[in-house]
């Protein structure tokens, strides 16, 4: 290896991978710390869900809770425009 090769991997060893590291690891809490909150307050049910039974989907009733139902199916919760725009709106309210 080349003396520019090698410090080129010592460079990149040294300075980008911690950054790296950190930067990772501050998405995955920011992450965790917004699917908590979703958890904790918003259960989407799909009425077209034949994998979870509907009372299964129903989170328990509390004050900051929401139970709501969107026209759909289990598989297609991912992409369902009304599930996305009620997470982004609970987004928003936090």
């Amino acid at each position: 290896m080349t003396i520019r090769k090698t410090l080129l991997v010592a460079f990149l060893s040294v300075g980008l991978l911690p950054a790296i590291l950190l930067a990772s690891l501050a998405f995955v809490k920011a992450r965790e710390a917004v699917q908590a909150e979703i958890e904790r307050n918003l259960a989407i049910q799909a009425t077209g869900d034949g994998i979870v039974h509907p009372e299964a989907a129903r989170a328990p009733s509390a004050p900051n809770v929401e139970n709501v139902t969107v026209a759909g199916s289990h598989s297609g919760l991912g992409w369902n425009i009304a599930a996305i725009r009620l997470i982004a709106d609970r987004l928003a309210r936090n």
